[in-house]
C-alpha cells in the first residue's frame, strides 16, 4: 500500500527528530519528559511488582501522533507525491485552449494572458497549474463557455471555493454543494465503509467504481422524498446541461467528460468527499463513468503501482517539513515573494527553491528541484 505503515512510521521519526512533529507516549497520557512514568515505576518498585510489570513496557503502548490533524498532513503529502507520479509519466493527449479560452497562463515569470491558442502538456507543472486554473475559471465564473452554450444549466451554476493546498500553495476550485448528492454519499459510506471516511482509501478508483454502481443500482426514493419538486427540477436541468456539453471537443483530442475528469484527479486527487467536484461529475457523468477511458487508465495505474516502494524515490523530506511549516512563524522556513505565481523557499543553510503558490494543488518543489 502506499501509505504503508512502516513509512509512515520512518517519515514520523524523521519529522519527530528535526523537531516538525511531537510525538506523544502512552496512548496520549504519558510523554518521555514527564515524571508521571518514573513515579508509577518508584510505585512498583516499592510493592515488590517491578520483577512482574514494567511502567515503561506494560503502561507506554507506542507512540502517537499528537494530533489527527498533523498524521493527516503526512497521508497528503503521500497521495500528492502518488498523484504527481502518475501527471508526471501518463502520456496525456494534447490539451489546446482555443483563442480567449486561457485569460491566464502560469509560467515561471509570471502570469501572462495569452492572445492566441495554447497547448497544453499536463507532465509539465506550469500547464498544470494553468489547466486547473483556467478549467476552474470557465466552468466556474468567466462568461465565454456559457457565450457558445447559452441555454445550458451545468456551466456557470457549479458552487466554487478556494483550498490551501500543502500549507502554501491555493488555488480557486470547483466544488460539489448538492444536499442529495452528499446525502448519497452518506449512505454509501455507512453501508460499506461504517465508521470511516474515504479520505484515505487505497483503491481510489475502484472505490469510484463502487460508489457509481452503488447510486444507479439501489435508488433510493427516501432521499428524494425529503426535497422539493422544484428542487428535484433544477437539479434535473443541471444534469441535462452536463449531457448536453459531455461529448464536445473544444480541449483538443478531449471531451469535456475528459477534461473534468482530469481536472477531479488534479484537484480532489479521486478521493470522494462531501465537497468534491469529483462527487459532482459520478452524478452527472452517471454509469458510463465505469467505461471511462481517464478512470479505467488510472486504475490500472493504481494496481501496479500500490507497494510504497514505488513512490519511494521521489519522496524529499523538505518537501514534507514544507507540510509542516507555518508561511509566517516558521524559523526554519522563509519565503520570498518572486512574482505573482511563485516564491523563494529557503530552509537553514540549504540551497533556495521556487515554489509555485497559485493553483499548485501538488506543491512539491524540493522533488521538482532534483528531477528538471
Amino acid at each position: 500500500m502506499i501509505r504503508d505503515s512502516a513509512l509512515i512510521d520512518k517519515l514520523i521519526a524523521d519529522l519527530h527528530f528535526h523537531n516538525f512533529l511531537n510525538v506523544v507516549e502512552g496512548d496520549n497520557f504519558f510523554t518521555s519528559v514527564d515524571h508521571t512514568i518514573e513515579n508509577l515505576q518508584s510505585v512498583l518498585n516499592a510493592i515488590g511488582l517491578d520483577n512482574k510489570l514494567n511502567a515503561h513496557k506494560d503502561f507506554y503502548h507506542g507512540g502517537n501522533v499528537q494530533t489527527t490533524e498533523k498524521s493527516d498532513y503526512i497521508n497528503t503529502y503521500l497521495d500528492d507525491v502518488f498523484i504527481d507520479y502518475f501527471f508526471r509519466t501518463y502520456k496525456f493527449k494534447e490539451i489546446i485552449f482555443p483563442k480567449g479560452l486561457c485569460h491566464e497562463q502560469i509560467t515561471p515569470e509570471g502570469i501572462v494572458h495569452p492572445k492566441e491558442d495554447i497547448s497544453l502538456d499536463l507532465n509539465n507543472l506550469y500547464d498544470r497549474c494553468t489547466f486547473a486554473n483556467n478549467i476552474f475559471r470557465l466552468f466556474g465564473v468567466d462568461s465565454e463557455l456559457k457565450n457558445q452554450f447559452p441555454c445550458n444549466k451545468y456551466i456557470k451554476s457549479l458552487s466554487m471555493g478556494q483550498r490551501i493546498f500543502g500549507l502554501h500553495s491555493w488555488c480557486f476550485v470547483l466544488i460539489n454543494d448538492e444536499p442529495i448528492y452528499k446525502m448519497y454519499l452518506d449512505t454509501f459510506i455507512n453501508n460499506y465503509y461504517p465508521g470511516h471516511s474515504l479520505e484515505r482509501t487505497d483503491h481510489r478508483g475502484q472505490t469510484i467504481k463502487e460508489f457509481v454502481k452503488f447510486v444507479y443500482g439501489k435508488y433510493h426514493t427516501d432521499i428524494f422524498s425529503t426535497f422539493p419538486i422544484n428542487h428535484l427540477s433544477s437539479l434535473q436541468k443541471f444534469e441535462d446541461g452536463f449531457s448536453q456539453i459531455r461529448d464536445k471537443k473544444i480541449f483538443g483530442q478531449y471531451t469535456i467528460e475528459e477534461i473534468l475528469l482530469i481536472y477531479a484527479l488534479l484537484v480532489n486527487k479521486f478521493l470522494l468527499h462531501k465537497n468534491s467536484f469529483l462527487l459532482n461529475l459520478c452524478f452527472c457523468i452517471k454509469s458510463k463513468l465505469l467505461e471511462n477511458s481517464i478512470l479505467n487508465d488510472f486504475i490500472y495505474f493504481e494496481d501496479n503501482n500500490m507497494s510504497s516502494k514505488s513512490i519511494e524515490p521521489y519522496i524529499n523530506s523538505m518537501d514534507m517539513y514544507l507540510r509542516f511549516a507555518s508561511h509566517t512563524k516558521s524559523k526554519a522556513y522563509t519565503f520570498k515573494p518572486i512574482n505573482d505565481v511563485m516564491c523563494q523557499v529557503d530552509l537553514f543553510g540549504k540551497p533556495s527553491v521556487k515554489l509555485i503558490s497559485y493553483s499548485n494543488t501538488m506543491p512539491l518543489p524540493y522533488l521538482y528541484k532534483n528531477i528538471t
